[in-house]
């Protein structure tokens, strides 16, 4: 709820200032709603175990651990001003799925595979400057900030046919980062249609241990995103 009257605050707060720095650009100026969806072209491995010696079943190794369903579904409002685009952006990822192969524990057992079940939002306060302009399109760089919310629904090991469930619900909230750049090209007076390359850390999704209660293992939410917006002008 900060971050949110933050962003509010912070939205604003950038509307006037490129209201003062665009005056010449003041045609250009406009309220927008958008709606876009991403999906990872590239998602991070890395996994870690905190508290790896205070526990017996502790991982030791997994085979190909990685995401599916690293996608999400965006909703904003933003003010273009000249070359700039401010946008307030809430993201829905629905269920990601965090899945490996065979896993080792320090026991050692082996299990057959695994998986960890993240349902993701993100609220981000998003920057976007048009490097350069071409016939009614442009090239343009984005930068953002914001919180994403993490909670892990379940984690199951699978061993033998059994499953077994090592973890507890559990809620992390991260300050998440975004660089990248795309392509805007009008589709009407009053809509542009974008396509976009971004690099997105959410933070990381952690495990409460459900026999230790220690927030123990934790996956980086890390991608390279391929998205489109479809942008409304009023």
């Amino acid at each position: 709820m900060r971050f949110f009257v933050f962003a509010i605050t912070a939205l604003l707060s950038g509307m006037s200032v490129l209201s003062q720095e665009s005056s010449a650009d003041e045609q250009n100026q406009s309220w927008y709603l958008s709606g876009s969806y991403s999906t990872a072209v590239w998602s991070s491995d890395y996994w870690v175990e905190d508290y790896f010696s205070q526990k017996s079943d502790a991982v030791v190794s997994h085979d190909n651990p990685r995401f599916k369903d690293f996608n999400n579904y965006s909703l904003g409002i933003g003010l273009r001003n000249g070359r700039f685009q401010t946008d307030l952006i809430y993201e829905n990822f629905g269920t990601i799925r965090w899945v490996v192969g065979t896993t080792v524990d320090r026991t050692p057992r082996t299990y057959d595979s695994g998986e960890m079940q993240i349902e993701s939002t993100n609220l981000m306060l998003q920057v976007s400057y048009d490097l350069y302009e071409y016939d009614k399109g442009a090239f343009f760089v984005t930068a953002g900030v914001g919180q994403s919310e993490h909670h892990v629904d379940t984690a199951i090991l699978n061993i033998s046919g059994t499953q077994v469930e090592y973890a507890d619900p559990s809620n992390f909230f991260h300050t998440s980062f975004r660089g990248g750049f795309g392509l805007r090209h009008p589709v009407s007076d009053k809509a542009s249609l974008e396509t976009r390359l971004n690099y997105s850390d959410y933070g990381m999704a952690r495990v409460y241990d459900a026999s230790t209660g220690y927030a123990s293992y934790a996956i980086k939410m890390q991608a390279i995103e391929a998205g489109i917006s479809l942008k409304y002008y009023f």
